[in-house]
Formats: C-alpha cells, sequence, structure tokens
C-alpha cells in the first residue's frame, strides 16, 4: 500500500482529511483525478515515489462517478491501469445549477476559486456576483483575476466597478505577456492549495494555466478583433501541479452560472445590501421607496447601485427556488423510505406463522 505521507500524494493535494478515510479500507491506495473529459478520466498517484498517470476504469452504470479534483481510492491491475474502489468524501465541491435545473459538480475539494474575468466586453458585474455567491456557498475562498489588463490604458474604472462587489474580494490585475503579473498572481497560489480556475469562454484561463506553468499544456486560440474576446478552447477540466506551490485546475468557459445557494451565503455576498435592509425604519418595509427605508436612501445618496440591488433581488429568487426545491426532494425521498419501511413491516408480518 502506497505511503500516505508520500511528497508525490502532498504535492497532489493529499492532507489528513483523505489519509484518515483511506485507512478503515484496508486495500487500494489513493489517487487524484487529474483529467476529466466527461466519461473518460485519468488520475495521478504515487507510483514507487514518482508521480505518475494512469487510466481510471469503473462501472459505466456506478452512481459513483468522479469529477477533476476528487480523490478515489483504486487497484493497479496488470495492464497498467487504475481500477475504481470508491471516492474519498469530499472537503468541498463547487458546483452550479444547470437550464434543465439539474445541479452540475463542476470541482471537488476546492482551496481558492479564481474567477476569470477581462478588460473586454464580457466584463460583467452581475456574473461574478454569481461565482462569488457559489464560492460562499461551497466555503471556497473567491479571488477575481481581471485578465488582458495589456489591452486596456486605463484600468482604474475597472478597479472602481470592482470595488462594488465588496472591498474583502481580493483582486489580481493580470497579463499572461507580463511577468510581473503572472509571478503576483502565482505568489496567491500557497504550497499544497488546490485552486480552480473559472470563467466564461474566451476569458483567457488556459493561457493563465500555460503561464503559470511556463509550458503550452492547453490549448489556446488568438483574441478576435471583434469585442477583444478570447476564442472557446479547452473542452476537459484538467489539473496541473505546480512546483513549489499547490495545485491549478482548468474548466471549460461556463456559460450559464445557475445559483445553488441559500439564503445565507446571498446574505454573506451581499452584507451591503442585507445591511441597509436591517436599517430600515420598518421590519416589514420592502424597500420600495417606503417611508425610512435605508435602502431607498442609498439609492438616493449612491451609496447602492440600483444595478447591484436588482442583482440580489433576482439572486433571491433564484436562490428561494433552489432551496424549495431541495425541500421537496428532500420530503420525497423521506416519504419513500417511509413507504419502503411500512412495505417490509406488512411482508414480514405476512410471512410469520399465525
Amino acid at each position: 500500500m502506497t505511503n500516505l505521507e508520500s511528497d508525490c500524494l502532498k504535492k497532489l493535494g493529499f492532507n489528513e482529511h483523505f489519509s484518515l478515510q483511506v485507512a478503515p479500507y484496508g486495500i487500494g491506495q489513493p489517487y487524484r483525478v487529474t483529467e476529466d473529459f466527461g466519461l473518460r478520466f485519468v488520475v495521478s498517484g504515487d507510483a514507487q515515489g514518482r508521480l505518475q498517470q494512469f487510466n481510471l476504469t469503473f462501472a459505466r452504470k456506478s452512481e459513483q462517478v468522479p469529477i477533476i479534483g476528487d480523490w478515489v481510492l483504486g487497484i493497479l491491475n496488470a495492464t497498467g491501469e487504475v481500477e475504481f474502489i470508491d471516492i474519498l468524501q469530499r472537503a468541498n465541491c463547487f458546483q452550479r445549477s444547470t437550464d434543465d435545473g439539474r445541479v452540475q459538480a463542476l470541482a471537488a475539494n476546492i482551496d481558492k476559486l479564481f474567477i476569470v474575468t477581462s478588460c473586454t466586453e464580457e466584463f460583467n458585474l452581475s456574473r461574478l456576483e454569481r461565482y462569488l455567491l457559489l464560492a460562499r456557498a461551497n466555503r471556497i475562498a473567491p479571488t477575481v483575476v481581471l485578465n488582458k489588463a495589456d489591452l486596456v490604458d486605463d484600468k482604474s474604472a475597472y478597479l472602481e466597478q470592482l470595488a462594488e462587489l465588496g472591498s474583502d474580494i481580493p483582486v489580481c490585475m493580470l497579463s499572461t505577456i507580463n511577468e510581473p503579473s503572472v509571478t503576483r498572481l502565482k505568489d496567491l497560489i500557497a504550497k499544497d492549495e488546490t485552486c480552480v480556475f473559472v470563467g466564461s469562454s474566451g476569458v483567457g484561463k488556459s493561457s493563465i494555466v500555460n503561464a503559470l506553468t511556463g509550458s503550452h499544456q492547453q490549448l489556446t486560440l488568438g483574441v478576435s478583433t471583434k469585442g477583444a474576446r478570447g476564442s472557446h478552447t479547452t473542452t476537459s477540466r484538467s489539473l496541473f501541479v505546480l512546483p513549489e506551490r499547490g495545485v491549478i485546475i482548468d474548466t471549460p468557459g461556463i456559460r450559464s452560472v445557475g445559483v445553488t445557494a441559500s439564503a445565507d451565503s446571498l446574505s454573506d455576498t451581499f452584507e451591503d445590501v442585507t445591511l441597509l435592509m436591517s436599517q430600515c425604519a420598518f421590519r416589514n418595509c420592502g424597500h420600495n421607496g417606503e417611508r425610512g427605508c435605508a435602502v431607498a436612501q442609498a439609492l438616493d445618496d449612491g451609496r447602492l447601485t440600483l444595478r447591484r440591488l436588482n442583482s440580489f433581488r433576482k439572486l433571491q429568487r433564484e436562490a428561494k427556488f433552489f432551496d424549495d426545491k431541495n425541500t421537496a426532494l428532500r420530503q420525497q425521498r423521506n416519504e419513500a423510505k417511509q413507504r419502503a419501511a411500512r412495505r417490509g413491516s406488512r411482508e414480514r408480518f405476512e410471512r410469520e406463522p399465525r
């Protein structure tokens, strides 16, 4: 069995949270999912003191399907592939809701979320707020990366807008052709940390990964003349080890950022808005310009923008829908368990001799 204290595993982000889970199995070795192609996975692990990649094999009908960043338990077979045993319990998971209402898990066991936007027409505060909300909901520390800074002369306009998101949100101004700015970003990645890059297509996530790794491991295309936008090139999720740092994960562009968050996460993300709402003269204030409304006063004097208030309200509706849906699903599962228990009791009673 692999030494759970090996440097190879530590480089991949293995820690006590996972090592405590391995021991009870008494079989297999831990591997981390480093390539996620949707239906095919590549894992990395300790191979006699060396970090090595292996194809992962598992039953296609298995209810357990790993994602990028997962730690799995497996056995190396005679063909040089790792046979899947189980997925170790995740520390957290970055996920979103899709257009059809499903919850899609995008990456697991994340310490830091780098939300990449750019100094182009793609820049959108409301989209960034969605990412920040998901980060808080999944207990992941967020950092906004403002990429393609070399395309504009005046960067202050972007920084002023980002300040609206809150003073506690770290911002990294970046140009991948500027070595000092790449170094500043690299310094934000601590040893043994797992960081994932997310954002829209064309914001330069793969170029950032290439700049950080000092290679061209990720395919990139040039910037188009229309709107200075990049092109969608990444179609899979990949994990890379940075020497003397942590690991980074590149992800495909996300078209829609659906909310999978609670009301508490929303309050944390929009702390300025919820604080104003608590300062209204009346508890039942609808925040629509009523007498004594602190929100209306903040809109009038410029401390709050209408865009941010509308964004809060929209996300509030989505968060409530998500909460209600989860509550309904839990109730359905509980009712199904109760029906199964009653059916089992009835069958046992009928089998007993009279």
